[in-house]
């Protein structure tokens, strides 16, 4: 079972996942090495494929630092 997300930009860097909105909540791919999420063609664009692991030693995750503009006040879709 693989997830794919959409990201904005691949291109400057291997560990730092860019957010090109006006928010600018950028975040770093975690594991940063190769065990970490690895970049795949998405439906739209570049996308991130994380392995569905549980263990906080071996999951994949993009850690983005809290931010105001990334509180849910409202619905969302996912």
């Amino acid at each position: 079972w693989n997830q794919y997300y959409a990201i904005d930009d691949v291109s400057l860097s291997t560990e730092i996942v860019y957010d090109e909105t006006n928010y600018n909540n950028n975040g770093y791919k975690k594991p940063s090495d190769d065990k970490g999420p690895n970049y795949v063609n998405g439906n739209f664009s570049q996308a991130l494929d994380f392995d569905g692991a549980s263990s906080a030693s071996d999951g994949d995750a993009v850690e983005i630092s809290a931010s105001d503009s990334l509180n849910i006040i409202g619905p969302i879709t996912l």
